[in-house]
């Protein structure tokens, strides 16, 4: 079944995009009558496109200028409804106020967006049924809908219209289930710069299944790490070789020095940490981290654990006393260690039953100040367990773990990163993730960008299991090469479409709308395929014009059209030739105000001065042609000034000899006298 976004049409949303139309589809073409509110459809012939991949139905690109919109349709098609409705309200305010007379809701904002199920099944969803009276007048509606409708291409109308959630698409299915959303979008690296904290995706979602995948999860980027630098493949398709390293460390909140007297002091002053030992260990035994192990060693006091042994336990240490600090609670069993050198997996075993303790207390009555759940302690042990898994010899102290991922033998931590995963939702009150901590190190941005592209889309992937196999991704990518080198934005559908043809991925198929600032990603698509968004410089309003470059044209000649720029060079270059010019301009007009007469000497050195000048300053430009240009033009004047020059040194003489000659003449005639 060819699911797929075929039109939207922006009436009002509180933006600079009014009464605008967005084409979407090859095979179908929308046309929107806003006096009658009626909608036709007509069927086109696609043409021959690009077999981009046989899950990979369609390419768009939405190109245009910083503030153009493209986000903004990015965000309107991609949000969750929950988030939509918050950063596109439905009316001009917030809240309907009363004025005891009638409701005063504001200006409405509206729009719709119209997909193609199967066959003549259509589905439309938006603001405000108004918009299409015509269709929607037989049924009523809320003020955000979503609606099934069969068309007839005979007689040009909806002949049946049902909400989405009724409609089946076969026997089994209804209509909504067949065809979802991923939206990425790169995170701002602005720290002041408010962006919406954006819902992964809905709790209940009455349209189309929309997921968020912005925020990547740690086993993602893990398992894409981990192919940067095991796969020949992946790396030809960065062009690139990366050594990055994974850090795992403990965050405790207890100890914030490894410095003897800070240790010490804290101890004897840190009355909670002394309630937290009795506690747990009856007094037998010492949190791990008071003294800390760097400090036993400095002190020759025995450690009955290794590195690695040491991190799980302070671990679990931490977890409890996160949730206990501000409650109470004693352990039902007593603390009692067998007689043997490494007790490591009788205290792990004691902590982790601990924490099952507090669960089942906490499910009996709610007098904790932490909530922790049956889920926290599964996270648990799956961290520690994850731990475990990797070797020893990574272990730098008994606080921090560091992993070169070019060394990794085997994938060893995905364990783990799918237990800190599995805390990644903000509903958790136990944060794992503040108590160990994962950093990933020595990536350049670039990379680091490039990798997260990825690894987001393998995540989204993940949580859609619930999808049957063949369902079709609206895959929405916004600006996803906007930290890339050129040469990574150039080769960047390629490497898209080569990912997503990859198991992982294969199970749907990909309706693909891409913006982008960069026209390196023009050449690889139908000029059909790309949507321009220009601005009217009179009103700012957006306007959807037909782009005039398209698949194999010359990237140099895309870069020359004003679409994109409107110079070939930096505008400090640009302003830096236009002053030049003025003063060569300047230095014509002059040269030409003295053809005519003879300029003094001074006046002659001085242009001869000023061209020397100029001619350093074009020696400065590094395009050759612009930079001989100019200086061809200088000599030109060069030699128009020593003309001039040569011309008033004959005339000087000239007048030398008849003056000599007249002199002469008139002493032969005083001599006649």
């Amino acid at each position: 079944m060819a699911f797929e976004l075929i039109y939207l049409y922006i009436d009002d949303i509180g933006r600079n995009i009014k009464q605008c139309e967005i084409p979407f589809s090859n095979r179908f073409e929308v046309i929107y009558d806003g006096d009658e509110k009626n909608i036709f459809i007509e069927k086109k012939d696609p043409g021959v496109g690009f077999f981009y991949g046989e899950n990979i139905q369609d390419i768009k690109l939405l190109v245009g200028k910083n503030g153009c919109g493209k986000s903004t349709v990015m965000d309107l098609l991609g949000t969750t409804d929950q988030d939509r409705k918050r950063e596109f309200p439905m009316y001009e305010k917030d809240e309907w106020p009363f004025d005891g007379k009638v409701w005063d809701p504001g200006r409405k904002y509206s729009w719709f967006a119209v997909y193609h199920l199967n066959g003549d099944d259509f589905v439309i969803e938006g603001y405000h049924p108004e918009l299409l009276g015509k269709i929607t007048e037989q049924v009523c509606l809320r003020d955000d809908y979503s609606i099934a409708i069969a068309y007839d291409f005979e007689k040009h109308r909806v002949s049946q219209l049902d909400f989405l959630q009724e409609k089946t698409v076969d026997r089994s299915r209804k209509a909504d289930e067949a065809m979802f959303y991923l939206f990425y979008q790169v995170e701002p690296a602005i720290h002041w710069l408010t962006q919406p904290q954006r819902l992964s995706k809905d709790r209940y979602n009455c349209t189309f299944e929309r997921q968020y995948v912005g925020k990547n999860g740690f086993q993602a980027i893990n398992s894409y790490l981990y192919r940067a630098t095991h796969e020949q493949k992946f790396q030809e398709e960065m062009n690139s070789s990366i050594g990055v390293e994974i850090e795992i460390g403990l965050k405790s909140s207890r100890t914030r020095s490894l410095d003897v007297e800070n240790v010490i002091n804290e101890r004897t002053s840190a009355q909670h940490t002394w309630m937290l030992e009795k506690t747990l260990y009856q007094g037998k035994e010492q949190l791990l981290d008071i003294p800390v192990p760097k400090l036993r060693k400095i002190l020759n006091e025995p450690i009955p654990y290794s590195d690695k042994e040491c991190i799980i336990l302070e671990y679990l240490e931490e977890l409890i006393w996160n949730i206990l600090k501000k409650g109470n609670a004693k352990a039902k069993q007593s603390y009692d260690p067998p007689k043997v050198e490494n007790n490591y997996l009788y205290r792990k075993q004691f902590l982790l039953e601990f924490l099952k303790q507090l669960v089942q207390e906490n499910a009996e009555k709610e007098y904790l100040s932490v909530t922790v759940t049956e889920e926290d302690y599964q996270i648990a042990q799956k961290i520690c367990e994850g731990i475990e898994q990797i070797p020893d010899g990574y272990c730098q102290n008994a606080q921090t773990i560091r992993i070169p991922v070019r060394d990794m033998e085997k994938n060893f931590t995905d364990v783990f990163m799918c237990a800190m995963d599995a805390n990644s939702s903000e509903e958790h009150l136990v944060q794992h993730r503040n108590i160990i901590d994962v950093k990933f190190r020595h990536l350049s941005s670039g990379e680091a960008f490039y990798l997260d592209l990825y690894a987001a889309l393998y995540r989204g992937v993940q949580k859609m299991e619930h999808q049957k196999e063949g369902d079709t991704c609206i895959l929405l990518l916004d600006e996803p090469d906007s930290r890339f080198h050129p040469e990574w934005s150039r080769r960047f559908i390629k490497n898209l479409t080569e990912e997503l043809k990859k198991e992982m991925f294969r199970k749907f198929r990909y309706q693909i709308i891409i913006s982008t600032h960069s026209p390196l990603l023009l050449s690889d698509v139908r000029k059909e395929d790309i949507i321009c968004m220009n601005t009217d410089g009179k009103n700012g309003s957006v306007r959807i014009e037909k782009s005039p470059y398209g698949f194999m044209s010359n990237i140099n000649d895309i870069l020359l059209d004003t679409f994109f720029l409107e110079a070939p060079y930096g505008a400090w270059a640009e302003n830096y030739v236009n002053k030049l010019l003025e003063k060569i301009s300047q230095l014509e007009q002059e040269i030409k105000g003295n053809t005519n007469t003879i300029p003094k000497k001074k006046t002659t050195e001085e242009f001869m001065k000023r061209i020397e000048c100029l001619e350093k300053e074009v020696n400065k430009i590094g395009e050759e042609l612009i930079r001989s240009s100019l200086l061809k033009k200088l000599h030109r004047y060069y030699y128009q000034i020593q003309s001039q020059k040569m011309q008033k040194n004959q005339e000087e003489e000239t007048r030398r000899e008849e003056i000599r000659y007249l002199k002469e003449r008139l002493a032969r005639l005083e001599q006649d006298d």
